[in-house]
């Protein structure tokens, strides 16, 4: 992932480098960097939000999974492991929505 991010925003800043030839002025290129440098960030908080994103989705599949297996042997914890693996997703999905 770290690969993606660094070819990209290589292939960005060259780009807007481009634009940045001799002629331009030292402010237009302070701003050129600077844009060239949000589009990093924002690059990076987009891979990383994906990344947990993915992550939460099968850390839920492996709780239902197990969640499914514990009632086959105890019907009766029921009523205990549902909330749990709905907090589980509850709890990942707001704190991506906050984080992103």
């Amino acid at each position: 992932m770290n690969d993606l991010i660094r070819s990209t925003s290589t292939s960005t800043g060259s780009a807007l480098s481009k634009l940045g030839g001799n002629g331009l002025a030292r402010q237009t290129r302070r701003d050129i960097d600077a844009i060239d440098a949000q589009a990093e960030v924002d690059l990076a908080r987009e891979s990383a939000r994906a990344f947990l994103t993915s992550t939460a989705m099968s850390n839920t599949s492996a709780l239902v999974a197990q969640a499914k297996h514990h009632l086959q042997t105890d019907p009766e914890a029921a009523p205990y492991l549902e909330p749990l693996v709905r907090a589980y997703a509850q709890g990942a999905a707001s704190q991506i929505q906050r984080w992103g």
